[in-house]
């Protein structure tokens, strides 16, 4: 992972003003920790995010709505559209698992500080 991006998504993450999702991206002003990476991206690129179509309750980032889409993975120097694998509570899963398992921000937070 490329460090300016980890130190941003970090940044990102550790900031208690922000909202944490599940299953998705993005849920209006929710976030997966996925999302956070994508919305640090758009904040760092000026990309936008698709809009919830009806009947939809999540956002799209380039089309995807759950996963890291392959703009922001080369972006962030990253090779897995999961996040990567990093351990919690002794645990070792994807970080899109760990945060639609319960795993906290500031968990996911210092296991990518740690791992990625």
């Amino acid at each position: 992972m490329k460090k300016h991006v980890k130190k941003l998504w970090l940044r990102w993450l550790r900031d208690p003003s922000h909202k944490q999702a599940h299953g998705m991206l993005r849920d209006k002003n929710s976030f997966c920790c996925l999302g956070g990476l994508c919305e640090v991206f758009r904040t760092e690129t000026g990309q936008t995010w698709g809009k919830q179509r009806a009947g939809h309750k999540h956002a799209t980032f380039f089309g995807n709505p759950f996963t890291l889409p392959d703009e922001v993975m080369a972006w962030a120097g990253l090779e897995d559209c999961e996040g990567g694998e990093v351990t919690i509570n002794g645990v070792p899963r994807q970080l899109s698992i760990h945060n639609d398992g319960g795993a906290t921000f500031a968990e996911i937070a210092d296991a990518i500080e740690r791992e990625l």
